[in-house]
């Protein structure tokens, strides 16, 4: 009867430990996917973030295009005026 008992008693153990194990690895994969989709939120966030840089930057670029043509522009008057 010890033996069985014994039997009883390693079973109901591993199923513990098996449970235990199993509920242990469920709150591992939630908090990876809260993880995730942090890193997911902050990929998006800086997508955008880049996305308006490039836009002020091509901005910023035409204006000083622009503002480099005028200077043209204004030499090509300057010179004919006093010639």
């Amino acid at each position: 009867m010890t033996r069985v008992k014994e039997g009883y008693t390693e079973a109901w153990t591993l199923a513990l430990e098996s449970a235990a194990a199993k509920a242990i690895s469920q709150e591992e994969e939630r908090k990876a996917k809260q993880e995730l989709e942090k890193e997911k939120s902050c990929a998006n966030a800086l997508a955008i973030d880049v996305d308006q840089l490039k836009k002020t930057l091509l901005e910023k670029e035409g204006a000083v295009s622009a503002a480099g043509k005028l200077i043209e522009d204004l030499q090509v008057v300057d010179t004919s005026n006093t010639t």
